[in-house]
């Protein structure tokens, strides 16, 4: 894949490959705004695994919408779940509205 970076860019990618939370977490969004999910899903996966809230509502959001990855409502769920359990304010909007659709009828 050849995706123009930035200096900026590069420098957030070896701090990223590093293993940097935050990094991967910003490095994802730059994928996504260059329109590659694909790379962006794999470094807020690398987010996510280190508790980064913003990168697990990230992974929630793609997997609801199909973005990067196969669509599926349950690791979607379990994505926002978790980054609302983290203090994801976003992500416990979300986990909300989504309770309030699935309750009685």
């Amino acid at each position: 894949m050849r995706v123009p970076l930035s200096a900026d860019e590069t420098a957030l990618l070896i701090e990223a490959d590093a293993g940097h939370a935050k990094a991967q977490g910003e490095l994802a969004a730059v994928f996504h705004r260059l329109g590659e999910m694909k790379t962006a899903v794999y470094w807020w996966q690398l987010a996510a695994a280190q508790g980064d809230a913003d990168a697990m509502q990230w992974l929630g959001r793609c997997h609801a919408a199909g973005e990067g990855v196969e669509q599926d409502e349950r690791l979607a769920l379990m994505w926002i779940s978790k980054a609302a359990a983290a203090g994801h304010a976003i992500a416990a909007a979300q986990l909300d509205g989504l309770l309030h659709r699935a309750g009685p009828k």
